[in-house]
């Protein structure tokens, strides 16, 4: 009849709207359990680069690349020069001042920047820094570009050689005198490679073979 007709139509249409319903509660539990899990992900991925940051040998400062103001430093900063993060943070680069030579100023800063975005990376073999206690360190220092949150960054690792250039030196030292006690011998001196071919010979070998 006419009237269970409409009654059917109806208790059709009830059903529809709680299938409608039910499956919209679960495309939303869905999305939400997807949610979590990146949420989750992302939070898993941010203790890790956090520990990353915070145990790394080299200082790390991270630096906002539009108004070259210093976001975050790690402890490792703060140990080869001294400067606590308060110090650091929220500072553009020429201001912290432990920067002797490529950022001393805003426009040697800026120099630098455009050298990093035409190469991706730059990296300065040997800086001269100057500590929180005036002492100067040396160190080298490689930049890189990346984005995070739509904003464009830079990562700053400082590295101190100074030990390396101290080393160096000596050896240098070292070879000097080695060098200056042959040229000085009274007696002769010749230096054969692995084929027993003269190298190199002193003075007095000279004189003494003619």
């Amino acid at each position: 009849s006419s009237a269970q007709w409409t009654l059917g139509v109806l208790v059709v249409g009830v059903l529809a709207q709680v299938g409608l319903l039910i499956w919209i509660y679960r495309l939303l539990s869905s999305d939400n359990a997807s949610r979590l899990r990146s949420a989750t992900v992302l939070g898993e991925s941010e203790v890790r680069y956090r520990r990353l940051f915070e145990s790394a040998s080299d200082g790390v400062l991270l630096v906002d690349a539009a108004t070259a103001r210093v976001m975050e430093s790690n402890p490792a900063f703060t140990h080869l020069l001294g400067f606590e993060r308060d110090e650091v943070v929220g500072r553009r680069l020429w201001e912290i001042g432990v920067f002797a030579e490529s950022f001393a100023d805003e426009r040697r800063s800026t120099a630098c920047f455009d050298t990093l975005k035409e190469q991706g990376q730059l990296r300065l073999h040997d800086l001269a820094l100057i500590s929180k206690f005036g002492n100067i360190v040396s160190a080298e220092m490689v930049m890189c570009g990346f984005h995070a949150a739509d904003r464009a960054m830079i990562q700053c690792n400082l590295r101190d050689i100074s030990e390396r250039k101290t080393m160096a030196s000596a050896l240098r030292r070292a070879v000097a005198h080695e060098q200056a006690i042959v040229a000085c011998a009274n007696y002769g001196i010749i230096s054969l490679d692995p084929d027993f071919k003269v190298r190199s010979c002193n003075a007095a070998a000279g004189r003494m073979l003619g």
